[in-house]
């Protein structure tokens, strides 16, 4: 079997209905990810639970997603791309105190 090494992007997007920030920035990182590295999948409305203090705050999130040609030898590039896209997305839905960005390698069957 052959496969090839690529690095994996997850981007967890708050969904706030008070503001259009949110879906606008979704939508953005979506074609963005899209045009530059060929391809973006999303699912909207992922609920989940969070602790604050001693309180469970139902929260609901886009989780959007792509596959870069990149393997493990590119780490460094991944984080200074993923550190570069994060910041930018922070800047935009400025309110929320973090944005979660992850990345793992998987391997691409052919």
């Amino acid at each position: 079997m052959r496969s090839e090494p690529r690095t994996r992007v997850e981007i967890f997007i708050p969904e706030r209905l008070d503001d259009p920030a949110y879906e606008r920035t979704a939508r953005w990182l979506r074609e963005r990810l899209a045009r530059v590295h060929g391809g973006s999948t999303a699912f909207s409305s992922l609920s989940g639970l969070y602790r604050q203090d001693d309180q469970l705050i139902l929260d609901r999130i886009t989780l959007i997603w792509c596959d870069l040609p990149l393997g493990p030898k590119d780490r460094k590039s991944v984080e200074a791309y993923l550190s570069t896209l994060k910041e930018y997305i922070h800047t935009l839905l400025w309110r929320e105190a973090e944005i979660w960005v992850t990345y793992y390698v998987i391997s691409r069957v052919l």
